[in-house]
């Protein structure tokens, strides 16, 4: 397969693994903006999914169907007893050991050492990293 035939492919759609056909390809759609600025979607034929990208372009809006975020594992929970203050605020879970399953419920957010510490949390993952820049509001 050449450089040219690989870029006409289409990834499954990455929301509901739909397998895409050639014929799924990018389409011009000129309903959206002004007819002088043309719009290619590729929208997953899926009813029940219908994801879509667009691009200027053919291959734009195929480059962008096809272009995925690098995915990074979660992070290994740990024991409540490896958590030391200088490790900072931490994300805290709780662990039903009667039915080997996590609780459910939302995560919190501190140190053991926080006045409002629930007390029942048994693993901690880090704190994210803050986001370097945010989209400004309105913006989409």
């Amino acid at each position: 397969m050449d450089d040219q035939q690989r870029a006409r492919e289409l990834l499954p759609c990455p929301f509901c693994g739909y397998a895409m056909a050639e014929e799924d390809g990018a389409y011009q759609n000129d309903g959206f903006v002004a007819p002088q600025t043309p719009v290619w979607l590729v929208t997953c034929p899926d009813s029940d999914c219908n994801a879509s990208v667009s691009g200027t372009s053919k291959e734009s809006a195929m480059a962008a169907w096809n272009r995925r975020a690098a995915l990074r594992a979660a992070p290994e929970a740990r024991p409540l007893d490896e958590c030391h203050e200088d490790h900072g605020p931490g994300v805290w879970w709780a662990w039903d050991s009667e039915r080997s399953a996590w609780m459910g419920e939302p995560a919190w957010i501190g140190a053991p050492g926080d006045s409002d510490w629930p007390g029942y949390h048994t693993h901690w993952t880090p704190h994210p990293a803050m986001p370097a820049a945010a989209r400004p509001q309105g913006v989409k």
